[in-house]
């Protein structure tokens, strides 16, 4: 199993994928850097994933998705959520985290459109996932599609997303507006709880940026059974040694 982080999420960063493990005494691998937070404290050890000629991470092909993990906790100033894909390929499982911004609400709302599918169907959809930065726009962007190379679409449309945000003055700076994500954000979670029981517990997939990822981490990590329960994918990936930590806004488009 392994933890891939999406990141360059702040604003003006180019998005890239990084794989990451728990600090221990071993110190660093090859290839390998040390992530620490804004205060210098050590978090984990990362290490990038490859990326195609154009400097895109590398697409992550053939996985299946087993579930949406949606999770909301307080912080200093306020709400915070953030949401993670489980997904699997021949390789064995692995956690995607995405963050809380909008290129992770893109990716969610792309998937919930699996809920127009059947269990049936579902289980026989391979997905590819391709993270990018659009140059033009300045925003990062993700493509989903489907083994037939057919691309998911939103299950809610920007005016239905838009229709959960709320806006009003701020009573202490009138020239400012305040946004509260909040609604939208307990939707989405609502909507993650529907799909996650439509969603396959096996894996068996090939051709992936995720392939061989974990060779060289033994004996760190354990290889998950090819099919697991509900309760042993919340033992597995329920926690997160590695979340990352609130930036400036993300830079993310609103296509469908």
């Amino acid at each position: 199993m392994a933890q891939i982080i999406v990141a360059g999420l702040g604003e003006d960063q180019k998005v890239y994928l990084c794989r990451s493990r728990p600090l221990d005494d071993n110190g660093l691998k090859a290839g390998e850097y040390l992530h620490s937070s804004k205060e210098g404290k050590p978090l984990a050890y990362r290490k990038n994933l490859p990326t195609e000629a154009n400097g895109s991470p590398k697409p992550i092909e053939g996985v299946t998705l087993h579930r949406i993990i949606a999770k909301e906790w307080d912080n200093k100033n306020g709400k915070s959520w953030s949401f993670s894909l489980v997904v699997s390929n021949g390789s064995g499982s692995h956690r995607i985290d995405l963050g809380g911004g909008m290129i992770a609400t893109s990716v969610v709302n792309s998937f919930l459109s699996l809920l127009g599918k059947s269990k049936e169907e579902i289980e026989q959809t391979k997905f590819r996932l391709a993270f990018y930065h659009n140059k033009g726009t300045g925003f990062n962007s993700c493509s989903i599609q489907d083994h037939n190379g057919d691309r998911l679409n939103w299950y809610m449309s920007p005016d239905e997303v838009k229709s959960y945000i709320k806006s009003a003055p701020n009573p202490l700076k009138p020239d400012e507006t305040l946004t509260d994500k909040s609604p939208l954000m307990l939707h989405y979670m609502e909507l993650c709880d529907a799909l996650n029981p439509m969603l396959p517990r096996s894996n068996a997939s090939t051709g992936s940026a995720l392939d061989g990822i974990d060779d060289d981490l033994e004996p760190y990590v354990s290889k998950v059974p090819s099919v697991v329960t509900d309760e042993e994918l919340d033992d597995m990936f329920g926690a997160t040694t590695d979340t990352p930590e609130p930036t400036a806004p993300e830079k993310a488009s609103f296509e469908v």
